[in-house]
């Protein structure tokens, strides 16, 4: 399987809606979609392959774009908090923005309960690193109005709001591709692929204003939420890492599924020990300008717990592995099966490990590149005559 993880460094301000509707306040995702990365890898090589090599690409699933999730130089990666985590409703250790997990006072509901009078809240926002750092991305909200082109002038009633991701924070993606998905030119387009997404690239809304400038570099880096050895077991849990589309065997949306509807073998969902949420959303396409079809998805951070009737083989590995449900290609359907984290009693993290060099990595990124413009060289030269003026003392008052 082909796989490189991208680094994403903010340069601006970044605008994401969670959902279309115009009335009432506007939210943002914490995240940076997967189907907004494809669409700047699409703009780029679509034209130029012939239509069946880019349907594999880019509507097959067999080429995938994950989300950009929230990542730090010290913790690495951050996931979405597993919904299973329960804490006393009293208990206020999550509200400090730099606190860790207390672990002595969260209890994962799959295995044990807090006692019979005892109020539980169940964990839902937030992002949870290997070192059980708790992580909420900034985000900022920003009246705007709309201007008469007339009379330069704000317009009555066109006042609206955009919440966005601050500008300076980091965030890791991935491309990952099967490994036959282009014949015996996979290595090359995989390539292909990433060089389309690596440097300078403007995401979300209002790309054409203040918004919206990235900078992408491939690192080397390998998640922490891996999956582990599948084969033999008779039970499975699932730690949804992005939102999962499901579809029935009437093709309808499915938010309570059976393994058979993700493309498991028979079995069934064990209700006691699992824990959903679920949104719905309509994705604006900006090549036809228009909405897509309304999605109904279980929520990144769900936990969903399956049993079978015959132990899952290697085939059933590779098919977790890939990715479960609609829209892979989007980055929905990413999951870590049998997190150790969810399937032992106690949560214990000291297990897992980070097969990483995260000091090797720079921020490098937040460079911002000087345009090869007259104006712009003209600019640094006055700007270097300016600052040795200072260092001289030349043309200062004393």
């Amino acid at each position: 399987m082909h796989k490189q993880y991208l680094l994403l460094s903010l340069v601006d301000d970044l605008v994401f809606s969670a959902r279309s509707a115009t009335l009432g306040g506007h939210r943002a995702l914490d995240y940076i979609p997967g189907a907004n990365l494809l669409g700047v890898a699409a703009a780029r090589l679509y034209e130029d392959m012939p239509t069946d090599k880019a349907c594999t690409v880019f509507h097959s699933g067999q080429v995938r774009f994950g989300n950009g999730l929230p990542f730090s130089f010290e913790n690495g990666e951050h996931i979405p908090m597993a919904m299973c985590f329960h804490q006393k409703k009293s208990n206020v250790s999550l509200t400090a923005k730099s606190s860790k997990l207390a672990l002595e006072s969260t209890l994962n509901y799959m295995h044990q309960t807090f006692d019979e009078g005892v109020q539980a809240k169940q964990l839902r926002k937030g992002y949870l690193s290997l070192n059980r750092e708790l992580y909420t991305p900034k985000t900022q909200l920003q009246m705007k109005t709309a201007v008469d082109n007339m009379t330069g002038m704000a317009e009555n009633q066109q006042l609206f709001g955009y919440q966005s991701l601050v500008r300076g924070q980091h965030f890791i993606a991935y491309i990952e591709a099967d490994e036959k998905f282009d014949g015996d030119a996979s290595t090359k387009t995989f390539s292909q692929i990433v060089e389309a997404l690596t440097g300078p690239i403007r995401l979300g809304r209002s790309r054409n204003s203040e918004y919206g400038r990235v900078s992408v570099e491939p690192i080397d880096y390998i998640s922490w939420a891996n999956q582990h050895d599948l084969v033999g077991n008779t039970t499975l849990t699932l730690w949804l890492l992005s939102d999962l589309a499901a579809i029935d065997e009437f093709g309808e949306p499915c938010l309570a599924p059976q393994p058979q509807h993700l493309g498991l073998p028979a079995g069934i969902l064990d209700q006691e020990k699992t824990f959903i949420r679920t949104r719905n959303y309509s994705p604006y396409n900006g090549k036809y300008r228009r909405f897509e079809m309304e999605r109904q998805v279980i929520s990144a951070g769900s936990v969903l717990h399956f049993c079978f009737e015959n132990p899952l083989t290697d085939a059933d590995a590779n098919v977790i592995e890939g990715g479960l449900g609609l829209y892979r290609q989007q980055g929905l359907g990413r999951v870590w099966a049998n997190p150790s984290v969810l399937t032992n009693q106690d949560i214990d993290f000291t297990a897992l490990k980070q097969d990483n060099n995260l000091e090797n990595l720079t921020t490098k990124t937040n460079t911002v590149r000087i345009p090869n413009l007259p104006i712009a060289r003209g600019l640094r030269i006055k700007c270097k005559a300016v600052c040795q003026n200072v260092k001289t003392g030349i043309g200062l008052t004393h």
